[in-house]
């Protein structure tokens, strides 16, 4: 057993011999690697189990998240509002809930509010006509189900509101919206600023791409999340392109 070690050892020191960097370990990992070997040597030896030499793992109970830039570990009894946490599951997100009106201003007096057509004339070059349809209040969106359904949260109504888009040329055309950055908002009377569902409906038309026959008139619709309970009185969509505003009067 003697000459099988010494053996052993002598085709290591050969094989290492001429190497030009040599590898350092610490203590622990030398008291793996020594464990292997013998091992190696003993492991037909009925009487031995082969057994290695693991690192102990260290627990650190200082949560990475709570230590500051600084250095410093932050107080942890902060806790996650019930309120900061999405409410819609259903197949759509209210993308950004609702925000004071003081963070929401339409300069008018500056050249800023046009018309419903003169913002999407950039969008539509000509080949697109829009107009203002009507708004409704649903329990669950569309009516009869199609592919899927939208479902209001508690105490919530879905506001829908509808617009035609003309393909006003003389052949099909693709309408795609998608990649406008067109901003839409409700305000109620209160001055609630309310930002619209992210849908999975094909006529979004936060982003919609569909093609359009000539002639042809395909609806739109952006779509809402509100209370119940809501002064549905006053209400007004503006619509935000660049520097461009429209003001929709939803109870004209």
């Amino acid at each position: 057993m003697r000459k099988l070690l010494l053996i052993l050892i002598t085709i290591c020191g050969v094989m290492l011999t001429g190497c030009a960097q040599l590898i350092e370990i610490d203590d622990q990992e030398s008291d793996v690697l020594a464990e292997y070997m013998a091992g190696t040597v003993l492991r037909y030896d009925v009487n031995y189990h082969e057994a290695l030499i693991y690192p102990e793992a260290t627990t650190d109970t200082t949560d990475s998240e709570d230590i500051t830039e600084n250095g410093e570990i932050a107080d942890s009894d902060d806790t996650i509002k019930a309120s900061d946490i999405n409410r819609n599951g259903t197949g759509a997100s209210n993308s950004a809930g609702t925000q004071d009106s003081s963070d929401f201003s339409v300069d008018k007096q500056n050249g800023s509010a046009v018309s419903l057509a003169s913002l999407y004339k950039d969008s539509f070059k000509g080949k697109f006509s829009i107009k203002y349809i009507n708004h409704k209040f649903y329990n669950s969106y569309p009516d009869e189900y199609k592919f899927f359904t939208l479902e209001t949260t508690k105490d919530h109504k879905l506001l829908a509101i509808n617009f035609n888009i003309k393909n006003t040329s003389q052949k099909a055309r693709t309408l795609d919206l998608k990649n406008d950055k067109i901003k839409y908002q409700l305000i109620d009377k209160t001055g609630t600023v309310y930002n619209p569902m992210l849908t999975l409906l094909n006529n979004d038309i936060q982003y919609i791409n569909l093609d359009v026959a000539a002639g042809k008139t395909r609806q739109a619709v952006v779509m809402f999340d509100v209370p119940e309970n809501m002064d549905r009185s006053n209400l007004e969509l503006t619509i935000s392109y660049e520097d461009r505003t429209t003001v929709i009067d939803l109870n004209e």
